[in-house]
C-alpha cells in the first residue's frame, strides 16, 4: 500500500502547488542574478590578472599595428660643414718644364664640385670636378675615387704660368682657398715681393 506522503508527492499538483513553485522560480532567478553581480568580488588575484592580460593583449596588438602603419623617425646625424684642408695662401714652387701639383683636399665634400680657376686680370676657368674647360690641356685635376684631394696639376710649367689660382667648391655660399704658383729662376726680387704681399693679403681674408 502506498504512504500517505507517497501519494501526496506522486498526486497531481495543486493551485497552491504551482503558486510556490513560481515563488521558488522567481527565488531562485533573483539568486541567480544577485550571484552574476557579485562574481567580480570572488574572483581571486590570478582571475584578475588574466582577465587584464587578455585586454593588455589586446590593447598592444592594437597598438603594434598602429605604429606599423607610421613612418618611422629616422635619427639621422647631423651633416658635418664642409671645410679645406689645405691652408690658405699656400705657395707652390716648380720650375721650368716640371710638372706642378697645387694641392687642395676638401673634407665632407658631399654634393659640392671642386672648380679651379686661374686668377688674373680675367678669371680662367680650367676645370670643373675631373673635366677640363681651359683650351690649354696641360692643365688637369687628379682625383683618386675615396679620396679628398683635388689637385690641379700643370705640365711642362711656363713663366707664365706664375700666379694666383683658386679653388672653389660649390657649396651654398661657395667656398674657396687661393693657391700662388712661383716658377722658379723667372722671377725677379720685384715679383717676388709683390708674391709676399698678396699672400700677406690673403691670409687676411
Amino acid at each position: 500500500m502506498i504512504s500517505k506522503a507517497a501519494s501526496n508527492f506522486w498526486a497531481r499538483p495543486t493551485e497552491s502547488h504551482h503558486q510556490q513553485l513560481g515563488y521558488l522560480d522567481i527565488s531562485q532567478s533573483s539568486t541567480c542574478l544577485l550571484l552574476l553581480m557579485l562574481m567580480p568580488t570572488f574572483l581571486s588575484p590570478a582571475d584578475h590578472l588574466a582577465a587584464g592580460a587578455h585586454v593588455r593583449v589586446a590593447d598592444f596588438d592594437s597598438n603594434t599595428l598602429d605604429r606599423t602603419m607610421k613612418p618611422l623617425d629616422v635619427n639621422l646625424p647631423p651633416t658635418l660643414p664642409m671645410n679645406f684642408g689645405t691652408d690658405n695662401s699656400t705657395l707652390v714652387r716648380a720650375q721650368i718644364g716640371s710638372t706642378a701639383h697645387l694641392p687642395c683636399v676638401v673634407h665632407n665634400i658631399g654634393e659640392g664640385v671642386v672648380t679651379w680657376i686661374r686668377r688674373q686680370k680675367d678669371h680662367h676657368l680650367l676645370t670643373v670636378g675631373l673635366t677640363t674647360w681651359a683650351s690649354d690641356e696641360r692643365f688637369q685635376a687628379r682625383h683618386f675615387q675615396h679620396s679628398e684631394d683635388w689637385t690641379l696639376q700643370v705640365k711642362f710649367v711656363q713663366p707664365k704660368d706664375a700666379g694666383l689660382y683658386e679653388c672653389q667648391v660649390s657649396v651654398h655660399p661657395p667656398s674657396s682657398i687661393f693657391l700662388f704658383l712661383e716658377v722658379v729662376g723667372e722671377l725677379n726680387i720685384k715679383d717676388i715681393i709683390n708674391t709676399l704681399v698678396l699672400l700677406k693679403l690673403l691670409s687676411a681674408i
